[in-house]
């Protein structure tokens, strides 16, 4: 069967690569050179079907599941990426003209060759170690083996096996042969159970705790682990995921397998991945050369972007409306009993929502008697639990109602607009998806104004799925999480980095005289939304000013009136805008510039907290420095959070420092960009960029401390700048072969960002996890990154 497969992909894969060869003919009606057509597939099969056959030969030496390896895809993934870096045309082209080919066409050749076989070792060796043969015998261990295993918190079913009645439950397995032990597999009943799976040893009279991983028991991919050390006795504790809404509980346990010969995990997304890296690697030196000219097709480009940013909010409004209805999902059949609404089964949007349909500014809540009687010290902990007062988590609290303390603005653009075409409330998931959708599109569309405005005509293909990479080492993917408890927090940074996001591009269109008015208008709008949203990304204005004053007070190629006129829309926005928002904050908590904060319940008096630029070393450390820590699951890095002696909040979680991403390298460009860049203002904009960005983690940490989603306050506008530092390098005169360089280094940080967005977003509580919707997104996920729980391990 293997051989089958490796003889038909050696014969598919040229026929599909020509694809664009039968396109052209038939749009072009050119006939082409059938003849040499022919002879350089047959060229490309035969050397498809020689290396196949060493990587099938290589496989059935070494791996214990060389079956594994009969899937037709797998070979002709292999057939593809061969015949699209097409060694048989050099071949054919060489015996035709009978001369040696070029140096260039055969390094072409040969380096993609080379990153392909590398991969495939890598593949084997680092992402399949654990399927290679191994000596020890397997043994099955199933419930009535009482002489391996005992259980506790399980009950037994008729059939043998093992139902679990709480949420930790564990088995203990024990009598191996010493030093055998290398692997476990778990078989359960396939049901949408998630757990962490604890792996301890005996030491003495306790366990000790030697490692973890997620398990999820319908895929039986995530049920393989590595035991790490071989001891002659484990206990394996499923610690059951209780926060998330669909996962079963009752899950049901049949056996375990130590040294089951595991088999050879293949991942079509890990492939077309590795192919279009490598693609692109050997096209690096021609797509240098093409980006000197502008390119003529920006306008459709934005357009598309436009069209596909409007496609995908009418998709998420359809989705929303033949989904289920309820907390958690994407809408809430409104209106919604005020006990209900009392529940943190409700996210805070909702309410907030309820509230301002309701005609009031405050929550539909009741508060505690107790919290109303303790007046101001009601925001002192200590004093709610002396009188023992309960009271809503997170909420603001002022003159006896709550508030949300969290922007407005996304219930304005989003939530009504949305209750009146479905007559149902948008949830905090809705949301989270319609701000992630906009955003993106800003990124790309960006990216397009960047073309224009710098003027170069980068590779169309190669350029999106750079900015692709750059919005996840962004933390784009962080911006939807599936956990009811956290849309409050989400919604808030999300619509902020939407409108600046989108402020950026539209500034960046005034200041290269695209429809002046009309972007600076629609940028004062993108600024009150951030303003409405998450009033602390505003200080990111700041790295557009030079632009803004450039063309407000310098630009002599226009009259005053002209240039006055220009700014009109933007300011009219800003105060309708800036007036109803000082009056919203006014109406609730008497001050222009109260947004509730102030008045939050949580751990700490958020009255005692303000700027302070003593707080600058910790926020530096923790938002830029932190480093990460590795695990050998996915994601395999996760945050953590590091003690200083410069910690001035007493609020600290865990973080992943920004100089850990590659994404943030790409801010080295910003020095060619400052050395030949003329333009003063611009120049200026290069130098504010890490200016702005202390100032903004500095007030993000001194007055909320330290957290992983707090880092969104950092990580997309890094992005921004990012892909500006980007695009101006690659429209710099400069020498060809140092901007080669610099396009071979931008790809390889951009497969880092791409890998390190990926990564993150299984850290704890954060991320687009998705196993609440059914789990594609997360596992396709992991599936990439070849994310197993025995990665990397040979035995």
């Amino acid at each position: 069967m293997q051989f089958l497969a490796v003889l038909l992909s050696s014969i598919i894969s040229p026929l599909v690569v020509a694809i664009p060869l039968y396109v052209r003919w038939i749009r072009k009606k050119e006939k082409p050179d059938w003849k040499n057509f022919l002879i350089e597939c047959g060229f490309s099969s035969a050397i498809n079907f020689l290396f196949c056959l060493i990587v099938f030969l290589f496989g059935l030496a070494f791996f214990s599941h060389a079956k594994a390896l009969d899937s037709l895809w797998y070979y002709l993934a292999i057939s593809l990426v061969l015949s699209f870096i097409n060694p048989g045309k050099l071949v054919w082209t060489c015996i035709r003209n009978k001369e040696k080919p070029t140096r260039k066409e055969a390094t072409r050749v040969g380096v993609s060759a080379g990153l392909l076989t590398i991969f495939l070792l890598v593949d084997a060796m680092f992402y399949n170690g654990a399927s290679l043969k191994k000596n020890a015998n397997p043994i099955s261990i199933d419930p009535s083996d009482t002489t391996h295993l005992t259980y506790s918190g399980f009950t037994k079913n008729e059939d043998g096996s093992l139902t679990a009645n709480t949420n930790s439950p564990y088995i203990i397995v024990s009598h191996l042969e010493k030093d055998t032990a290398k692997y476990a597999s778990f078989v359960f009943d396939k049901t949408n159970s998630q757990f962490e799976l604890v792996v301890s040893y005996r030491s003495g009279l306790t366990w000790t705790r030697l490692m973890a991983y997620d398990v999820n028991a319908s895929y039986e991919s995530y049920c393989d682990i590595n035991l790490i050390e071989s001891y002659t006795e484990y206990r394996f504790t499923f610690n059951i995921e209780t926060t998330r809404k669909d996962n079963v509980h009752e899950w049901t346990f049949r056996k375990v397998t130590i040294n089951a010969p595991i088999a050879y995990k293949v991942s079509p997304l890990r492939y077309l991945f590795v192919f279009a890296i490598c693609y692109f690697l050997a096209k690096t030196p021609s797509i240098a050369k093409k980006i000197t000219e502008m390119p003529s097709k920006t306008g459709a480009a934005k357009i598309t972007v436009l069209v596909g940013v409007g496609v995908s909010v009418i998709a998420l409004l359809i989705i929303a409306l033949v989904s289920p209805r309820g907390p958690g999902q994407l809408l809430l059949d409104y209106p919604v009993e005020r006990d209900v609404l009392a529940t943190s089964n409700v996210d805070l949007y909702v309410k907030l929502f309820d509230g301002l349909n309701k005609g009031h500014l405050y929550l539909d809540v009741d508060p505690d008697p107790k919290l109303v009687a303790l007046g101001m010290d009601v925001y002192d902990p200590a004093a709610r639990r002396a009188a023992g007062a309960t009271y809503l988590w997170d909420h603001a609290f002022y003159n006896g109602h709550y508030y949300s303390y969290f922007g407005v603005a996304p219930v304005i653009l989003v939530s009504f607009p949305v209750y009146w075409i479905t007559r149902c409330a948008a949830t905090g998931l809705y949301l989270q998806f319609f701000a992630f959708i906009l955003t993106l599109g800003a990124f790309f569309y960006l990216s397009i104004v960047l073309v224009e405005l710098f003027q170069f005509k980068p590779n169309p293909i190669g350029y999106a799925l750079l900015v692709l990479c750059i919005a996840s080492g962004s933390m784009i993917f962080n911006m939807v999480c599936f956990r009811v408890t956290d849309f409050k927090y989400r919604v808030a940074f999300d619509y902020g980095i939407m409108g600046i996001c989108w402020f950026v591009p539209l500034v960046l269109e005034a200041y290269r005289k695209a429809h002046p008015r009309i972007m600076l208008g629609l940028a004062g709008f993108a600024f009150v939304i951030i303003c409405g949203s998450r009033p602390t990304l505003a200080v990111w204005m700041l790295l557009l000013l030079p632009l803004l004053l450039k063309m407000l007070f310098f630009d002599k190629t226009e009259s005053w009136k002209n240039r006055i006129l220009k700014f009109v829309p933007m300011v009219c926005v800003l105060l309708v805008g800036g007036t109803l928002l000082a009056i919203y904050n006014v109406l609730r908590f008497e001050k222009v510039t109260e947004f509730g904060q102030t008045y939050n319940l949580t751990s700490f008096d958020m009255r005692t907290f303000h700027w302070r630029w003593d707080g600058m070393p910790g926020a530096i450390f923790h938002y830029v420095f932190q480093p990460p820590v590795s695990r050998n699951i996915f994601g395999y890095i996760t945050s953590q959070y590091t003690t200083t002696s410069f910690d001035v909040h007493p609020h600290r979680a865990s973080t992943i420092g920004l100089a850990f991403d590659p994404m943030f390298y790409f801010w080295g460009f910003l020095i060619a960009a400052f050395v030949f860049d003329k333009n003063v203002e611009r120049r200026i904009m290069y130098v504010l960029a890490p200016i702005v960005a202390i100032m903004a983690i500095t007030f993000t940490y001194t007055m909320g401390g330290v957290n992983w989603r707090y880092l969104l306050d950092l990580y997309p506008m890094a992005g921004v700048v990012a892909l500006i530092a980007f695009a101006r390098f690659a429209s710099l005169p400069v020498d060809p072969q140092l901007k080669t360089a610099g396009l071979f280094v931008a790809v390889i940080l951009g497969v880092g960002a791409f890998m390190y967005g990926v990564n993150t977003v299984s850290i704890p509580f954060d991320g687009m996890r998705g196993e609440d919707m059914g789990g594609w997104f997360y596992y396709a996920l992991r599936d990439l990154l070849g994310a197993y729980n025995t990665l990397g391990i040979i035995s």
